[in-house]
């Protein structure tokens, strides 16, 4: 039984493992989505009221 199970050891290590690491990739890729969509909406907020602010001092 012992062999068996030190050479399942590995195997079980290494596939939870991999499940551990694709479920944090998939958990990070939508965080890093939704930080990047938030970001994006303030961040092109404030652009578009600095285009706008700079447009009407270019205008003067």
């Amino acid at each position: 039984i012992l062999p068996v199970l030190s050479l399942r050891l590995p195997l079980l290590i290494c596939g939870f493992a991999s499940m551990v690491i694709i479920l944090n990739h998939t958990i990070f890729k939508v965080n890093i989505k939704s930080l990047k969509h938030r970001y994006r909406s303030v961040f092109h907020n404030s652009d578009h009221k600095y285009s706008k602010f700079h447009y009407e001092k270019m205008k003067e």
